[in-house]
């Protein structure tokens, strides 16, 4: 670990549990580069990122069943939205702009929306939480695509038919590449392991932003289908939460169009799951 990372890890954070299992496949041919403030033109392939949940641990296991508790569908989020954004009031006030998920189909396509963290000077964690309960399905402490290193944890929370749902989150402190010479070097801000049960609201991870004074640390985060690989609008959250996201949008625009409150501008066919808040 780098001593910067160190000295966070020192003050901020307990120490993790040991145990995580890699699966990289899904991420290996993906990257989520910082956007400009006005994205570029063209499809941006987004990662497969990866979950985690905190507090109390429970038994690792490599393929849950969910026999103990079953994953809703994922139509029960049109019903009864999630109140639970991944950032706390303490944490959103970090938050220097966000942007939502752009649909396939637009000139500017992201599939990801993001949460971008201001540049003070100094390093900084912040804290992360479940967004909705599930089971944490992959954790990688370290991976590499490009010129800067990435972490992160998927959180199995849902089902689409038979298939299973991922609430994706791909943490980018843009970095450089610690992990080429500590492959354990984000370990410390992650609380979970995967196979691990978690709820809403409990603690999983830190966000770690470095003393950059530019705002292109940020966490990509979208649903993806387990089966299939596609992506989808993670507009599983309620008007109160879209609205705390959507105050804090940047000057992005896509086609000229400034954003609308929404965590979904704009899906193609299928992107959109669940029918909250999205622009036709």
């Amino acid at each position: 670990m780098f001593p910067e990372h160190r000295a966070i890890a020192r003050r901020r954070m307990p120490r993790p549990r040991a145990g995580f299992a890699l699966i990289l496949a899904a991420l290996a041919s993906a990257g989520c580069s910082p956007p400009a403030r006005t994205p570029e033109a063209g499809p941006v392939p987004m990662p497969s990122a990866e979950t985690a949940p905190a507090a109390a641990p429970s038994p690792t296991r490599s393929a849950p069943t969910h026999t103990d508790s079953p994953l809703p569908d994922i139509s029960s989020f049109a019903e009864y939205p999630g109140g639970r954004f991944f950032l706390d009031a303490e944490g959103m006030q970090t938050v220097s702009r966000t942007y939502p998920f752009i649909g396939g189909g637009q000139s500017c396509a992201h599939r990801g929306a993001h949460t971008h963290f201001q540049g003070t000077g100094s390093a900084y964690t912040v804290d992360l939480f479940a967004p909705a309960d599930g089971y944490i399905r992959m954790v990688t402490p370290c991976l590499n695509i490009g010129a800067t290193d990435r972490y992160g944890f998927s959180l199995e929370f849902a089902r689409s038919g038979g298939d299973l749902l991922v609430f994706n989150f791909s943490i980018e402190p843009q970095d450089g590449t610690p992990c080429a010479a500590d492959p354990k070097a984000y370990a410390p801000y992650i609380f979970v392991e995967d196979g691990q049960k978690v709820q809403t609201g409990q603690l999983i991870g830190q966000m770690f932003k470095t003393a950059d004074p530019a705002d292109g640390a940020h966490i990509h985060f979208d649903v993806q289908n387990e089966r299939t690989g596609e992506f989808h609008c993670p507009n599983i959250f309620n008007a109160q939460v879209t609205a705390d996201f959507a105050a804090r949008f940047g000057t992005d625009v896509c086609g000229g169009i400034p954003f609308p409150e929404t965590f979904c501008f704009k899906p193609a066919p299928g992107e959109d799951l669940t029918g909250l808040f999205s622009v036709p």
